[in-house]
């Protein structure tokens, strides 16, 4: 605020700088209705910037000027508003309030912050509220997580179960590797190995006694469609025929041998009488 007189701060008896935003002198005791000096401008600016919430000082200054000539009409004056004397102290009430920080001024627009009082209840609400927020997104992630972790646990045993196949059905091929090779010297021709062997992987269907089976050739000339009646086959896969004719049993030193110490955990194996394991896969 300036240090003279026309910009001094309006009190209850500065007559002169009250009725100079009215345009005239007006009598004292219509002064101290109509105003109580700055203190009581700048309540005025200030409950318009709470009202508002959001505003600019050409908003609050028109509005003001708006009321100041709705009082003088209400009283029958024909006096008029002193639009650059109201400017003025809305100007300098704006500061008043910044400096107070109850309210905030970003470029042109005003925003209003609060009273200290009402500031810290709000600040107050506004944190519980936070709080709260925060809670229920914590809340939320860890839902999020354990519906994670047990995904992760499902894929880990399921990843399991499937290592502990691949490991049974390779020991048992190695195993028949074994007793191939331990046969080998009985095979007298390259026809009987023809006709003998049967190369993996492979299926086997095992029908019951009295079931029909019609084969019907595919379009591509390859493939073939099989229809049973009235007995439905069993689909048997080579790892369960490879553990029927006993290729499941490994002896501890083909155990040993086959296997990696670190993959032995992973195994599932019955230990016999005899001391060979029996091996078996896990689907």
């Amino acid at each position: 605020m300036s240090s003279s007189s026309k910009d001094s701060p309006i009190t209850p008896n500065d007559s002169s700088d009250a009725g100079s935003m009215l345009g005239e002198q007006v009598p004292q005791q219509q002064i101290l209705r109509q105003n109580k000096g700055l203190r009581h401008f700048s309540k005025q600016v200030c409950d318009k910037v709470e009202l508002k919430g959001m505003t600019t000082y050409n908003e609050v200054a028109d509005e003001l000027a708006e009321d100041f000539a709705a009082q003088m009409s209400e009283h029958g004056s024909g006096q008029k508003v002193d639009q650059k004397n109201i400017r003025r102290r809305v100007y300098d009430a704006l500061n008043v309030l910044m400096a107070m920080d109850i309210i905030a001024k970003d470029k042109k627009e005003i925003r209003w912050l609060g009273l200290p009082g009402q500031k810290n209840g709000a600040n107050s609400a506004k944190s519980s509220a936070t709080t709260d927020a925060e809670i229920e997104r914590q809340k939320s992630e860890l839902r999020e997580l354990e519906r994670l972790n047990r995904r992760l646990c499902k894929q880990v045993d399921e990843a399991k179960v499937a290592f502990q196949d691949k490991l049974a059905r390779h020991l048992h091929i190695r195993n028949l590797m074994k007793r191939n090779k331990r046969h080998s010297p009985y095979r007298v021709s390259n026809k009987l190995k023809s006709e003998k062997e049967l190369h993996l992987p492979f299926k086997l269907l095992h029908c019951p006694r009295g079931t029909t089976i019609e084969c019907q050739n595919g379009q591509d000339g390859f493939s073939q469609i099989l229809t049973f009646h009235p007995h439905q086959p069993t689909i048997l896969e080579d790892a369960h025929i490879l553990q029927y004719i006993g290729m499941d049993k490994i002896s501890p030193e083909d155990m040993q041998q086959w296997v990696n110490p670190e993959h032995l955990k992973w195994i599932v194996t019955k230990q016999g009488d005899d001391g060979d394991y029996r091996i078996s896969c896990a689907q």
